[in-house]
């Protein structure tokens, strides 16, 4: 498992943003392929403490044929038995284009959506139905706190425990949302107030 800690103010007023899991792990296997039947495929994740937003995530996925424009991310709540899974709220949601005849290529989202720490997630590459786009994983888990993710019918998660997709997620101090009703007025009077060059 990787975690990063990248210090300084983003642009979406994240202050701090710490990320883990790891989209260029060593060791990737190619697949799981969905033209053998699966729909989505993914990762879960726990959200760290001390952060209240996930703003990004990347997963390396693989392209066959032509371009798979008809996909799309999806961020759940999610629980789990450890063999299968539920997902919950969709929390997050996004088009994805995985280009054709691809090797290991990352792609990335922004979501910028609360979460909380401790509780579990599914970030997810959902295709709708099966295709010739694919993701990398890892033949060992590298991280402790979710699992690969399959399904084959739309709906059931199926959670691959030996296995990690070799993605990441990156989280950041989201303001409340009252206070960001005093920064963002605040913002434009230092800007309408910067002195003429």
């Amino acid at each position: 498992m990787k975690i990063r800690v990248l210090l300084g103010v983003s642009a979406a007023l994240f202050l701090t943003s710490a990320a883990f899991g790891d989209a260029t792990i060593g060791s990737l296997v190619p697949g799981p392929n969905p033209t053998s039947g699966h729909t989505y495929l993914g990762q879960s994740f726990i959200a760290p403490t001390g952060e209240t937003g996930l703003t990004s995530a990347k997963m390396t996925l693989h392209g066959s044929g032509s371009t798979d424009s008809n996909g799309f991310w999806r961020l759940f709540t999610f629980s789990d038995d450890g063999g299968t899974g539920t997902l919950g709220t969709q929390l997050g949601f996004g088009p994805i284009s995985v280009l054709g005849s691809s090797g290991a290529t990352e792609y990335s989202h922004v979501f910028n959506v609360p979460v909380v720490a401790g509780d579990k997630y599914a970030l997810l590459v959902d295709w709708g139905s099966p295709n010739s786009a694919g993701g990398y994983f890892s033949n060992n888990s590298y991280y402790s706190g979710g699992t690969m993710i399959l399904s084959t019918d739309g709906s059931t998660p199926v959670l691959y425990i030996s296995y990690d997709m070799a993605f990441e997620v990156n989280f950041g101090q989201i303001p409340e949302p009252a206070l960001l009703g005093v920064i963002a007025p605040l913002a434009l009077l230092v800007r309408r107030r910067r002195p003429a060059l």
